[in-house]
């Protein structure tokens, strides 16, 4: 799938507080990208929003051609799988592990059952 990700006119509200307004950025494929404001400002809405890992009240999150928000779970753990990545800066990090075998261990897991697949 690898294309640009793209946020279009994303609102995003949680209860009466409206948290991302009107944010239209893209994000070229194969780039890397900082977010970078005071706390509480949305940078972790929006990139939460752009993962897929929540969607907008209103507006699109688009991979390509594809709203994030039409894709069903399957898909959506695909998505997340194999064509965005994350670092968090301090949760889901395994204490044990190195800032790279975080990293690296859900690249393992899909090598893993791609090759299990396979068989």
């Amino acid at each position: 799938m690898s294309s640009d990700l793209e946020a279009r006119g994303v609102h995003a509200w949680f209860g009466e507080k409206l948290i991302v307004e009107d944010v239209t950025i893209r994000f070229p494929q194969n780039s890397v990208t900082a977010l970078i404001g005071p706390s509480g400002c949305g940078k972790s809405t929006l990139l939460n929003l752009c993962g897929a890992m929540d969607f907008p009240t209103q507006g699109h999150v688009y991979l390509g051609d594809v709203s994030t928000s039409e894709l069903d779970d399957a898909a959506l753990t695909r998505l997340r799988r194999t064509e965005i990545g994350f670092v968090f800066q301090f949760f889901q990090l395994l204490p044990t592990l190195s800032a790279i075998e975080n990293i690296e261990l859900p690249l393992l897991h899909s090598l893993q059952r791609t090759l299990r697949e396979g068989l």
